[in-house]
């Protein structure tokens, strides 16, 4: 079954697990720690995320800060929740190359400790469009290198219900980039709508249908499951073309 909040924002709420390991973050870094935040939506996550994701984020990075980090992220796997390192300056001088986790520090950081540094985080519409195309690419490309290595059904439906999960999010960034309304936080279902309704009309029960499948609501069998891979490819090379010819100058 999908985790809690599956289909919704993620709780930003830090819970007791997070407020124990954000005090051993101070602990063993010290100083040198500025930030940490709670990020993430989980409007697409899977029965395998993290239980929660942390930026954390330090005046400067080298071998015995890490060593001194090591133990806390040990603790931090046991719990299921990914650390995320880095310095202020680091994220600020790559919103270009990672546009779309720099939307979703915008739209979803939370400030549990330290000074919010990231106030000044701002994505461009072109850099977004350039990297949904290449994303959605290698999405593609991973389609079909994973079915080619698959043994079972049970494998290929794992593939797909995880590439679609990823594409939600990159379509996520295709509907910011074309300015279209989405309901605050938005949902799996509102993106697809939104986004394949402006972008490729004819696809709209396709992608539900996807969905679907992403959520486990849905089992298809073998001749069903073959079929709608290769629907999805299809699906998937027309919404790169669509996406490579945005007009976002």
């Amino acid at each position: 079954m999908p985790p809690a909040g599956y289909n919704g924002a993620m709780d930003s709420t830090p819970d007791p697990t997070i407020t124990k390991l954000v005090g051993a973050l101070q602990q063993a870094l010290g100083g040198s720690l500025v930030s940490i935040y709670t990020f993430g939506a989980s409007f697409a996550r899977g029965p395998t995320a993290p239980n929660a994701r942390l930026l954390v984020l330090v005046d400067h990075l080298d071998g015995p800060l890490l060593e001194r980090l090591s133990p806390v992220s040990a603790e931090a796997r046991k719990e299921r929740i990914l650390l995320r390192l880095d310095t202020p300056k680091g994220v600020l001088a790559s919103t270009d190359v990672f546009p779309v986790f720099t939307l979703e520090l915008i739209d979803t950081r939370v400030l549990v400790a330290g000074t919010d540094t990231l106030a000044s985080l701002e994505v461009h519409p072109e850099h977004l469009a350039l990297h949904c195309e290449q994303s959605l690419r290698v999405l593609h490309r991973n389609l079909l290198v994973g079915y080619l290595s698959a043994s079972e059904d049970r494998d290929i439906a794992q593939l797909l219900r995880q590439q679609i999960r990823r594409a939600v999010y990159l379509l996520r960034a295709v509907g910011l980039v074309r300015e279209l309304p989405l309901p605050d936080p938005p949902t799996a279902d509102s993106i697809v709508e939104v986004v394949i309704a402006d972008l490729l009309p004819d696809q709209g029960e396709l992608w539900a249908r996807l969905l679907r499948l992403a959520r486990f609501e849905d089992a298809p069998g073998h001749d069903a499951l073959l079929a709608l891979f290769g629907d999805a490819l299809q699906g998937l090379t027309r919404l790169v073309d669509a996406v490579d010819q945005l007009d976002v100058g």
